[in-house]
């Protein structure tokens, strides 16, 4: 049996080492038989080679084990769906599910069984984050600073992505990848900013994150906000609105009366160039959610003609459908579907659980569930969680379940507060307690 306290910081270790390497998807460390390795897939593998101890210790952590034992029996369902309807091109997604549901469940585990608070462990995620951005820039003399300058002043989007950051993300490659992929590494890039500089806010030590450290959060989100992902962007507002919420509450009753008007202001004065950089932005995403709406067509028809099996891996307009639940049900029958829907449900449960008992940055709490539905309801690859999905899942559970640990441990015995008292021994004069 191993002792509590190397369990502590082995689980710190992992969850340091899980928050810094879940972003770097664009780093590659190993290529071999045509496939190329990055940072989070050798890192998964890892973690799903000690998966199986970790479990061990951490039976009656039911939330992680059901959440993430769930994922590896929606691996199992598809599977068959693949192999009985010959579909073998979906394998590719078994295998990303299989690792990133690894990744994910063994996170969860040390984050449920670590001291280390999350706020310190995204502050190294938003770390390594900007060290592998002024590496890859330094590696193609690309200055990124004068790159987000000219696409703030501009607003496009395409040549940010195409001529700016489609270099950064190939500095460790030199070979070019197409606009989809960059474009999508951008979204993957913006929502994990976005998830970690929310954390920062995470009251989950004594004295909770210092000013200086939010405001370097405030800083991370407004340029996630600016990166342009619309889940990002949803989420971002969301928990900004939460915030603005918590922070009035707490203030004088004048300055709860002025931040309605405040806010209208500030809508006023950006209804200008900002409303005019964010239109053009959404103005260059229709083809996407074009694509998205013919994707659900399509996979609604696919269910109704095909309710209980499925039809195996499938893709419409050259993509797989980009939502979880409606590619589960398509590719695997309802059986997979319900998968998905338990896992929402465990997740959903967690949530208000930690709201109602913990009570302690609920908004921050609500944030992260917000981001993990949102991506498995629109993301690329069938909406499977991965990236700041699979982070979003083990945070959810894993903190629940490391609250009911620390609530299960017996409080230590109090000192006393006086020296012992003499009393007498029968027979034996006097003697004084142990």
């Amino acid at each position: 049996m191993i002792p509590a306290h190397q369990i502590s910081r082995l689980a710190t270790i992992i969850c340091i080492v899980g928050f810094v390497a879940m972003p770097l998807s664009w780093v590659p460390i190993i290529s071999t038989g045509g496939m190329v390795l990055e940072v989070p897939n050798v890192v998964s593998v890892l973690f799903l080679a000690i998966l199986p101890l970790a479990v061990l210790n951490s039976r009656r952590m039911w939330r992680i084990n059901l959440t993430f034992g769930l994922m590896f029996l929606w691996s199992l369902v598809y599977a068959s769906a693949i192999i009985v309807h010959h579909t073998p091109q979906g394998f590719a997604y078994l295998w990303l599910q299989v690792m990133q549901a690894a990744f994910g469940w063994t996170l969860a585990l040390a984050i449920a069984h670590s001291d280390i608070r999350l706020s310190r462990a995204a502050l190294w995620g938003i770390g390594s984050i900007a060290l592998a951005l002024l590496a890859s820039s330094l590696l193609t003399n690309v200055n990124l600073i004068a790159v987000f300058t000219d696409y703030l002043i501009s607003g496009n989007r395409t040549r940010f992505i195409y001529q700016g950051m489609r270099t950064v993300f190939n500095a460790f490659t030199f070979q070019l990848s197409d606009f989809g992929y960059v474009a999508s590494q951008i979204n993957a890039l913006a929502n994990t900013v976005a998830l970690y500089a929310i954390m920062v806010f995470m009251n989950d030590g004594e004295n909770g994150t210092s000013p200086v450290l939010k405001a370097v959060a405030l800083f991370c989100l407004a340029v996630a906000f600016v990166l342009f992902s619309a889940s990002a962007n949803l989420v971002i507002v969301f928990f900004l609105i939460c915030l603005g919420l918590r922070a009035t509450t707490r203030a004088p009753q004048f300055v709860r009366a002025i931040f309605p008007l405040l806010v209208v202001a500030l809508m006023i004065l950006a209804f200008g160039p900002v409303t005019e950089f964010l239109g053009g932005n959404l103005d260059a995403d229709t083809d996407s959610r074009g694509a998205r709406l013919g994707q659900y067509n399509y996979a609604f028809g696919v269910i109704s003609e095909n309710l209980w099996g499925g039809i195996g891996y499938s893709e419409f307009g050259g993509f797989t459908v980009h939502n979880w639940a409606l590619f589960s049900w398509a590719a695997a029958g309802y059986a997979a579907f319900m998968i998905v829907c338990l896992i929402y449900l465990v997740l959903m449960l967690s949530t208000v659980q930690y709201a109602a008992v913990i009570r302690k940055s609920t908004d921050v709490i609500l944030a992260v569930l917000l981001l993990m539905v949102i991506r498995t309801a629109v993301g690329g690859g069938g909406g499977i969680p991965t990236g700041s999905a699979i982070v979003a899942s083990a945070v959810i559970v894993g903190l629940m379940e490391r609250h009911l640990r620390m609530a299960r441990q017996p409080s230590p015995e109090p000192e006393p507060d006086h020296d012992p008292v003499a009393v007498p021994a029968p027979g034996k004069g006097y003697s004084v307690p142990a």
